[in-house]
């Protein structure tokens, strides 16, 4: 993993096609700003484990119940 400190307005470049822009910074929230290709993407973390774990709930109730 990559530490790296930006402030406002810098960024960070992944590859040659995806960019994360710092855009602001208030306290413990910092808003950021992802440019990427259509082709690519992008889901905040929380919602992509949200949905692993009710498919793991939706799989164990097949096994129970089939």
């Amino acid at each position: 993993m990559l530490f790296v400190t930006r402030r406002a307005g810098e960024a960070v470049c992944i590859g040659s096609d995806i960019r994360v822009v710092v855009d602001e910074i208030r306290g413990a929230q910092v808003w950021i700003g992802i440019e990427a290709p259509d082709d690519v993407q992008l889901y905040r973390e929380e919602l992509t484990e949200a949905e692993r774990a009710e498919y793991r709930v939706a799989a164990q109730g097949e096994t129970t119940s089939g």
